[in-house]
């Protein structure tokens, strides 16, 4: 069921941003980007991700990349 108040994203769109999230993630793993540069990018899709019904997906997201940052790198990722 849904509200009108639920707002949803695309499916589309979030397939082009899981599609390019796994190459950044990739470059950012091999070095080729930097940790800046990959969490700026991650944090402009989360402002426009926040203006629909999607803190379960940030929040999988972010526990992603936190759990990648444990294996390799000791870093933090603020949330929303």
């Amino acid at each position: 069921m849904l509200f009108y108040y639920h707002k949803l994203l695309r499916k589309s769109n979030k397939r082009k941003f899981e599609k390019r999230f796994n190459q950044k993630l990739e470059s950012y793993e091999n070095k080729v980007t930097s940790y800046e540069d990959f969490l700026q990018s991650l944090q402009g899709w989360f402002g426009y991700a926040m203006w629909a019904d999607t803190y379960k997906l940030r929040k999988k997201i972010i526990g992603k990349i936190e759990t990648d940052n444990q294996k390799n790198y000791k870093c933090t990722l603020n949330s929303y």
